[in-house]
C-alpha cells in the first residue's frame, strides 16, 4: 500500500491553513478469502473473481509524507514508516463482509467489511521496525462500476489507541483528532493480483481534524473572502469604475 500524508493548504492574505494531514501508501497488499456463493466481483485476467468472505491480512509502507511534524524529522525515510493490519499480526482478528451489492453489466457494487465477528482487525504502525501506534481497522469498503470493473476505489476508518516506544506519531493524531484517534482511509486501483485472492491498492491515510479545527479554519475561509471582496472593491473605485 502507498502510505502518503498529504497536506492541503490555502492561503488567505499570507496565513498559511492547514486542511489535512495524510499518509500515502503504494502497492499495499491485502489477503482476502473467497465466500462459498463465489459472487462475481473484480476483473482479473479477463474473467471476474469472486466476492470476498473475510479479509484476513494486509501490509504497506509509506511513498511520501508531508504534514505531520512526527514524520518530518532530519533523515525520515518513507518506506521505513510500514504497517500491518488483521492477522499479518501475530494473533490478530480480520474482518468479515457485512454488507454488499453485487454490480451488473453496467451497474455499481460494493463489500462492506466490519468487525461482526467480535475479533478486532488490529493495525499497527512501525518506523524501521519499532512499533509507533496501534489501533483497530472500524471497517473498509470497496466499489467497483460495473462487474467487468479491472480495479475498484474504496473508503475505510481506522481508530488508534496506543502509542508504541516512541509515541510523537500517536500524540500528534491524537491532538490533532481531539483524541478521537480517527483516520480516514482511501483506496485507488484497488485490483487483483492473483486468482487467489491476493490484491494490491494505492491510496492514502487522512487524520480527521476535530470540529474546532473546521470551526477554525471556515473562519479564515470567511476573513479571506471579506478580505477580497474589499480589495475587489476599492481597485473598482479607483478604476472609477
Amino acid at each position: 500500500m502507498k502510505r502518503v500524508i498529504v497536506v492541503a493548504t490555502l492561503l488567505l492574505g499570507g496565513i498559511d491553513v492547514s486542511l489535512a494531514q495524510s499518509i500515502e501508501f503504494l502497492d499495499s497488499q491485502s489477503q482476502l478469502r473467497d465466500q462459498p456463493n463465489s459472487i462475481p466481483w473484480v476483473n482479473f485476467g479477463g474473467v471476474p473473481t469472486h466476492m470476498w468472505e473475510t479479509v484476513e491480512s494486509g501490509t504497506g509502507q509509506a511513498n511520501s509524507v508531508s504534514g505531520l511534524t512526527s514524520l518530518s524529522f532530519g533523515g525520515f525515510v518513507p518506506s521505513s514508516f510500514t504497517w500491518k493490519v488483521a492477522t499479518a499480526i501475530a494473533g490478530g482478528g480480520d474482518l468479515e463482509l457485512s454488507s454488499h451489492l453485487s454490480p451488473g453489466l453496467a451497474s455499481s457494487g460494493f463489500e462492506r467489511y466490519t468487525n461482526v465477528d467480535g475479533a478486532n482487525a488490529e493495525i499497527q504502525f512501525s518506523y524501521a521496525g519499532a512499533l509507533w501506534a496501534v489501533g483497530t481497522v472500524d471497517f473498509l469498503r470497496s466499489e467497483v462500476a460495473n462487474i467487468n470493473a479491472v480495479t475498484a476505489t474504496g473508503t475505510g476508518q481506522i481508530t488508534l489507541t496506543a502509542g508504541g516506544v516512541d509515541t510523537a506519531f500517536f500524540d500528534e493524531v491524537m491532538t490533532l483528532t481531539g483524541n478521537t484517534g480517527i483516520i480516514s482511509v482511501e483506496f485507488d486501483n484497488f485490483e487483483a493480483v492473483d486468482a487467489a485472492g491476493l490484491f494490491e491498492s494505492d491510496g492514502r491515510f487522512t487524520v480527521v481534524p476535530e470540529p474546532s479545527e473546521y470551526a477554525i479554519m471556515f473562519g479564515l475561509l470567511g476573513i479571506g473572502a471579506v478580505f477580497l471582496r474589499r480589495r475587489r472593491f476599492t481597485v473598482s473605485r479607483a478604476a472609477g469604475v
